[in-house]
């Protein structure tokens, strides 16, 4: 059972790995063309939307993608049951969502921040349509970890913002090109995930089964509110505070650094969740898989943080381009935070929403959001410069706390999982030494380009120069799987 598990898991992680660092890199690439094109205002007006068309896909799938996923079935008929009657509940949710949407577009618009632009969250808003279609079928994917097909999803819908996005932008030089490029997206990945999966969705309502799957997700449901709470409550504020330039600036850069870390994280969390749920009744197994994609996840997203944190200068500048420069601060404390919370919060949330209990998350979510909220309100008023260090630093604090949760909760120890990561942390402070004799050298363009690949060796060295991360590399096949497919083995 246990090496089936980690062969379907291993091979999983291989398609989710290619799978997601196209889609990802795609993102960064437009990302890159769009700012060159576009004002920061017409990013800041798009952040608004989002905050609508975000909060409506939370409701249309209501927890029951992670429902789909975790659950343990009797029988295949209870599962195809399932898989209906949430696609039926979603279909007819959504329709109510978008309903109510354009009947309040206009005070919707007031609200986040964006007057006037009530057109455009009726547009981006039929996404929340597309979802109820692709949604459960990318779940049921998930589940059986036949990432293969969420593969050519993603790599192909990845296509669509690269074509449509950027060619509209070049025409309407406004956010309208990013709207009807996302919502082109969302069609063409319902449609695929339609073409490719073999079961059909079917309009079922089944009010026992229906009852008992909401009576699951709604503490998924509330968990997976508090976390889009968290990470749109600073945009709402600073929406209402700030004017759309500086909105643009805040989202763009925090967005761009959130793509950036998601080419290793967005392929690995969700064969994590999926791993971690069908190992959950099997304790050791259950924290060997924890600590392996912990281990593997501080090995890749440590250098990536502290790199652009050394780097902010040279990472703007090819990221965003130089009229973006009041951001530069916040791209690189971005990203340094992000490697830290990734190895200890991301994969926190996803041991209590594979055991079950996403109650947990949500209660801790909740504790953050009374320190957050009043946090990112103060440095608003003060200023962007403010704003930048005070959303930064106080992101730190659910590492604390899910640190010791683990530890009191799920008895997965603090001092085991900080030592699982401590010499991916000093490899990259020995790392952050060279870079910073290496840019006291000189600050040319192609200096600081090739001071940057020689940092990446030297954090490589030390990483191989540590016997038990050699063996655990032999020990650990996923791991070496995973790393022979970003190219990071040698």
């Amino acid at each position: 059972m246990q090496k089936d598990l980690s062969t379907s898991v291993a091979r999983a992680t291989k398609w989710s790995v290619a799978a997601e660092m196209f889609a990802k890199i795609s993102p960064l690439v437009v990302n890159m063309v769009l700012a060159r094109l576009l004002a920061p205002e017409a990013f800041g007006i798009v952040a608004s939307i989002a905050i609508i068309t975000s909060f409506a896909d939370i409701f249309t799938d209501a927890g029951f993608q992670k429902y789909i996923i975790q659950h343990e079935y009797e029988s295949e008929a209870h599962l195809t049951l399932s898989l209906n009657v949430a696609f039926t509940s979603n279909l007819i949710v959504s329709s109510i969502i978008y309903l109510c949407i354009a009947l309040f577009s206009t005070p919707l618009a007031k609200l986040v921040g964006c007057p006037g632009q009530q057109r455009g969250i009726m547009v981006a808003s039929l996404a929340v349509l597309c979802t109820a279609f692709s949604g459960i079928l990318l779940a049921k994917c998930k589940r059986e970890l036949d990432f293969k097909s969420v593969f050519y999803i993603r790599v192909l819908s990845a296509l669509v913002p690269l074509t449509v996005t950027v060619s509209l932008a070049f025409w309407l030089r406004s956010y309208w090109a990013m709207v009807i490029g996302t919502l082109c997206q969302q069609i063409f990945i319902a449609g695929a995930a339609l073409h490719l999966s073999r079961w059909k969705p079917r309009f079922v309502i089944d009010l026992q089964e229906f009852r008992r799957m909401i009576s699951f997700s709604v503490m998924n449901l509330c968990e997976t509110l508090s976390v889009w709470f968290t990470g749109q409550a600073s945009i709402f504020i600073v929406a209402n505070l700030l004017d759309a330039y500086y909105l643009g600036l805040y989202k763009t850069a925090t967005a761009t650094i959130n793509s950036y870390m998601a080419i290793i994280t967005a392929s690995v969390t969700p064969v994590l969740f999926s791993a971690l749920s069908r190992c959950q009744n099997d304790e050791k197994q259950f924290q060997d898989t924890f600590f392996k994609f912990q281990s593997m996840l501080a090995l890749l997203v440590i250098p990536m943080g502290v790199g652009i944190f050394l780097y902010r200068d040279l990472a703007l500048s090819i990221l965003l381009g130089e009229a973006w420069a009041e951001a530069t601060m916040l791209l690189g404390l971005w990203a340094l935070t992000s490697s830290i919370t990734i190895i200890y919060s991301h994969v926190a949330c996803e041991v209590y929403r594979s055991k079950g209990l996403p109650q947990v998350s949500f209660v801790l979510q909740a504790v953050y959001l009374v320190f957050f909220i009043p946090s990112i309100y103060y440095a608003a008023t003060v200023g962007f410069t403010a704003l930048t260090y005070v959303s930064c630093g106080i992101r730190l604090l659910p590492v604390f706390l899910d640190i010791i949760v683990l530890h009191v909760k799920f008895k997965i120890h603090a001092g085991a999982v900080l030592k699982n990561t401590a010499w991916s942390i000093v490899s990259a402070a020995v790392m952050c030494g060279f870079a910073i004799a290496f840019q006291a050298v000189a600050k040319h363009f192609i200096w600081q380009i090739c001071s940057m690949f020689l940092c990446a060796l030297i954090y490589g060295a030390m990483i191989l120069a540590n016997k038990s991360y050699r063996a655990v590399g032999k020990e650990l096949p996923l791991v070496r799987r995973l790393m022979k497919q970003l190219h990071m083995e040698r």
